[in-house]
Order: C-alpha cells, then structure tokens, then sequence
C-alpha cells in the first residue's frame, strides 16, 4: 500500500492497519526467515492490546477471520518492534512475497515496514471490526475496519498523542486482505481460536495464503482495484463504538493516559503451549 499524503504521525499510525495501520509502505520482502515457535510481544507494546468485533454470522474463532487477526496482528508487533521476530508462526509459508512497482497495489506491502520502530511506550486499544467475508472462485475477500483512535503513543512530555486523525473519518481506516482459499479438507486451527496469550503461540495459519492487502483512508489510496472503497469507509464510520465528535477529540492535541484505556484483549489466542 502507498501511503495517503499526511503528518508523519498519519503515516506511522497506518503502519498498522492495523494498520496496520501497523505497517506498510515496503515494496520488498522475503519468506527465508526462520520458522518461529513462540514470537515474543514487543515491550513497548505491552499495554496495547487488539479488540475484534464483526458483523452477525463472521466467526472470529476460526477460517479466514484467524488468519486476518493473526496477519494483522503480526504486522502491527512488527512493524513496530522493528523486528520480523515479531510475526506470528507460520507467517513465512503463509505471505506471499511483496511484488515490484508497477504490479498491482494490494501485492506490494504484504510484509511489515520495519524502518519506524516505537522509541516511546504505544498505549491503549486497536479495535478492528470485520466488516465483510466474500469467497469467490479461489480467493476470499476480507474487509476490516480499522478503529486506531484508542491508542496512542507517549510524547517526550509525559503525555499521549494518537495521530490518527483523518478528515473523511477521524481515527477510521479500511483494510481488504485477498487470501488464497484453501481446499475445504483443510482442518487448520480446528480450536476455536480464543484465549488469554496477547499473540498466537501456534500456527493458525495453515494452508490459507494471504496474497493482496490495502489500507486506505480515502479513495485516492484505495485506488482502482477497490471500487466499493467509499461504501466500505462510510459503514466502518456508521458502524464506530464512539462518536464523530469523541473520536475527533482523542485524535486532536495531547491527552491523558487515561483517555486511552487499554482494553481487555478479544478474544485473544489459546495459551496451552505458553
């Protein structure tokens, strides 16, 4: 993904989206790192914790949503951990490699940009909802709305600075992921895929592969290949646990630790290897 024109905040915060914000704008990438059994959440993330939700009939606990939160999850922790260490297992044989300029946009930033690690403590909550799961011929569409106004990171001052504001939506990205469906024998993560670990300590992966993602704030970064991109972008705005207005004054100035509350983490990953 190409990152929308803004502050240097704007473009740290959509490292993630979730975000990744949490990652995005690398145009290279490699699956040769080792395989990781247990990855390590990183410490200045320690109060940070995810919180899904999605629309009726999407089960979070199991098929394409796991993969959607432990990709996107992976990609937050590393992109700012600064580290691939910080992928979820499995993550390796699941990404497709980041694809050259000039092919399409959903295939350049599929690893993390590692090159904006935290220097100073990212608190509160990353709320993502899943919005759509659309299966058609060999690929699924996955469609997230990304909420980043509840977290924030620590200013020099003692203070907390979200940084996510965007005027189409303040605090509101889209993400669509376009994973590789597998065959419908594929018993991966047969456990529901819930817990009190922070991050997946298995593979929950499996034979899905994760082979396009954009994350948008507008339809300019949206660009073609997302059409429905404004529909998506007003029902994620609709659809925000908090006001317009509360959430254009968590993303204006600096604020308390506490108007960022780090929520419990949902649903979190099994914990029966940690």
């Amino acid at each position: 993904m190409r990152m929308p024109s803004g502050s240097s905040r704007q473009k740290v915060a959509l490292l993630v989206s979730a975000a990744m914000l949490a990652a995005a704008c690398a145009d290279s990438g490699s699956t040769s790192e080792p395989h990781r059994e247990a990855p390590r959440w990183p410490t200045l993330m320690s109060d940070l914790h995810f919180a899904w939700s999605a629309e009726p009939g999407i089960d979070l606990f199991s098929g394409a949503a796991v993969v959607i939160r432990a990709y996107q999850e992976s990609l937050t922790a590393a992109a700012y951990g600064g580290n691939n260490e910080y992928l979820y297992p499995g993550f390796d044989n699941a990404v497709a490699p980041n694809q050259p300029q000039g092919s399409p946009r959903s295939t350049r930033a599929l690893w993390p940009e590692l090159g904006f690690p935290l220097e100073r403590p990212l608190v509160g909550t990353f709320r993502n909802h899943i919005l759509h799961v659309n299966t058609a011929g060999p690929n699924t569409s996955v469609t997230v709305c990304d909420w980043l106004w509840g977290a924030a990171r620590q200013q020099p001052d003692g203070k907390f600075l979200s940084g996510t504001s965007w005027r189409a939506a303040p605090g509101v990205s889209v993400s669509r992921y376009t994973l590789a469906t597998p065959p419908s024998t594929d018993s991966t993560a047969q456990q529901p895929q819930r817990g009190p670990s922070l991050f997946a300590i298995n593979n929950v992966f499996g034979k899905w592969r994760v082979i396009g993602r954009i994350t948008a704030t507008d339809s300019i970064a949206a660009g073609p290949e997302w059409p429905e991109f404004d529909q998506d972008l007003a029902a994620c705005a609709a659809k925000a646990p908090e006001s317009e207005e509360r959430r254009q004054f968590l993303t204006t100035g600096e604020h308390p630790r506490s108007d960022f509350p780090t929520l419990p983490a949902y649903p979190g990953w099994p914990a029966e290897s940690q």
